[in-house]
Formats: C-alpha cells, structure tokens, sequence
C-alpha cells in the first residue's frame, strides 16, 4: 500500500506506477536527478516541491491492483511454465 512516505523507486516498479505519474504530471520522469534520488525522493517531497494532488495520485495507486483475473492467468501462465521447464529436462 502506498502512502506519503513512499520512494519514487517503488512507485515506479508498480505496473502502472509512471503512467499515473504522468497523469499527475510528475516532472520527475524526465528529471536526470531523478535517478539519484529514486531510493531516497518520497512522494510527499515531490508533492510539496511541485504541487502534486498527494491525495488523488495516492488513492488512483492504490486502487490500482492485480484484478482477480490477471491474477488467474499468471498462475496458469507459471504452471505453463513449469510443466515445460520439466519436459525439457527429461
């Protein structure tokens, strides 16, 4: 779950992470500082530098989890996989 206190770093590793950022139009994607601050900027930090909608980019984050669905299909993608890496062996 993400919060105020959240590192750009972690935010970015989320699936959809940089396309709400640009939605909140976060000038730190294309910022060459960015990537030295990545484990340290907090979204708080970038909300009072750049007058982010905290709030909004939080709940539109955190909503923004697997559907069941996708879920589905991951487990049977992995036993997929699974099953060929095993085939392959014998």
């Amino acid at each position: 779950m993400f919060n105020e206190k959240s590192i750009l770093g972690m935010v970015l590793k989320n699936r959809k992470g940089p396309e709400l950022l640009l939605k909140y139009h976060v000038p730190c994607l294309g910022c060459h500082f960015a990537s030295q601050e990545l484990d340290s900027l907090t979204l708080q930090d970038i909300s009072n530098a750049y007058g982010v909608d905290l709030k909004g980019l939080l709940k539109d984050l955190n909503n923004n989890k697997p559907k069941k669905e996708d879920k589905i299909i991951k487990k049977k993608m992995t036993k997929k996989m699974v099953s060929k890496t095993k085939a392959n062996k014998k």
